[in-house]
């Protein structure tokens, strides 16, 4: 989840809550470069670059296609679209996503002591596997016991996140430090913890192998109503 200056954005889903009362939704387009724009905060990108990796336009090819975009994405996310807070024309080279306007959400304070699981919690906290995943029915306290044993992860929730591996990557990447991809951002972050993978674990089954191969001591925790069944 986005926290703008004027709006809240779903990139998994593309919705939009707008500070005025109004809910909109971004197209799968304005998403995909929304995602990559956050992807790249404060960043002067080339409009090339954004038509060929957003787009998948050849270098050579000239259009107006991202302009339209970028017109229309404002409309939806930004408090007045001609003085935009996030989406910034860079005249010349093309546009630049500000982070310093985005909002983190509050965090949401642990109910209570966590009462009977002092075992589990000390066998979680020992744990050197790469991979752990807390497996139970709804409701029985994964979440719960995965913010007690970690609370010094990057934590993501993945309950309403489209079941698509693009959507689960950028849901990942938002919510970790600014720099780069999620890789990249995976560097600084070596303690993941993902949420509520049930409904999205073919995505997760096939990106979280390749980020234990591609960032050496990384470490992830899920929480899940059904087993991953992943080595690891």
């Amino acid at each position: 989840m986005l926290r703008l200056t004027h709006a809240t954005v779903d990139l998994a889903s593309g919705a939009v809550e707008r500070d005025d009362g109004a809910s909109v939704r971004l197209t799968s387009t304005e998403r995909a470069l929304l995602a990559y724009l956050v992807a790249h905060p404060d960043e002067a990108l080339p409009r090339a670059r954004l038509l060929g990796d957003v787009w998948g336009y050849a270098a050579a090819v000239s259009s107006r296609t991202l302009d339209t975009a970028v017109k229309t994405l404002r409309r939806k996310i930004e408090g007045d679209s001609r003085q935009p807070d996030h989406v910034h024309t860079e005249w010349g080279t093309g546009y630049r996503f500000s982070a310093l306007a985005v909002l983190p959400p509050a965090p949401t304070a642990l109910a209570g002591p966590l009462v009977g699981r002092q075992a589990l919690l000390a066998e979680l906290r020992g744990a050197t596997e790469a991979l752990v995943t807390l497996v139970g029915i709804g409701g029985v306290g994964k979440s719960r016991l995965a913010a007690e044993a970690f609370a010094d992860a990057c934590s993501v929730s993945l309950a309403t996140v489209a079941p698509e591996v693009d959507a689960v990557d950028a849901a990942v990447a938002v919510a970790l430090p600014a720099g780069g991809s999620t890789v990249e951002r995976l560097r600084a972050c070596p303690l993941l913890v993902l949420d509520e993978v049930e409904s999205v674990i073919d995505p997760v089954r096939s990106l979280v192998p390749d980020w234990l191969r591609q960032v050496p001591g990384l470490r992830v925790v899920c929480t899940s109503q059904r087993p991953l069944r992943v080595a690891g």
